[in-house]
């Protein structure tokens, strides 16, 4: 495996951080009353979510067995 450690934590925090804009910019969205785009884009952050957990899901049972 070619990717160190010290890249994935990086990795990490950047994903966090992707949900921390996802709800700044839905807020912004949904001030300057354009709540069509802050639905779509929560759709989007969630879509992502959901994903993340099904992989995450996978990976702790993985340990479990």
């Amino acid at each position: 495996m070619s990717t160190t450690i010290y890249e994935l934590e990086n990795e990490l925090q950047r994903q966090e951080s992707y949900f921390d804009n996802v709800i700044r910019l839905g807020l912004l969205y949904e001030n300057t009353g354009d709540y069509q785009k802050a639905m779509t884009l929560y759709k989007k952050g969630l879509d992502f979510a959901e994903k993340a957990k099904r992989e995450l899901s996978g990976t702790m049972l993985g340990l479990i067995d």
